[in-house]
């Protein structure tokens, strides 16, 4: 799975997400290419900018996201989990 974020402007769509796929694979190869793509307005960051890429892991594996003290954009969680839970029935109830 691939969390994208658009720029301002761009909606989300099939087509983008087919052209995401295929960038990653020409870039780093087909073990790279995502399966799934969401897209988000922002991804969860602390107060110095920093991506924290366990929290949107977690999302993705519907586990507990752990502690979000140094969120700058503690918003950006429910974001991401509503982007992930969009289109599934069975969606993963996540903390």
């Amino acid at each position: 799975m691939c969390a994208c974020v658009l720029e301002s402007g761009v909606e989300g769509s099939e087509i983008l997400a087919d052209e995401v796929r295929t960038t990653v694979e020409l870039g780093l190869g087909r073990a790279f290419r995502p399966k799934e793509i969401v897209f988000v307005e922002e991804l969860p960051k602390t107060r110095n900018l920093k991506v924290l890429r366990r929290v949107i892991v977690a999302v993705f594996e519907g586990r507990d996201v752990g502690d979000l003290s140094s969120l700058s954009n503690p918003q950006s969680v429910d974001d991401l989990k509503n982007a992930i839970c969009a289109d599934k029935v069975n969606c993963p109830e996540v903390i």
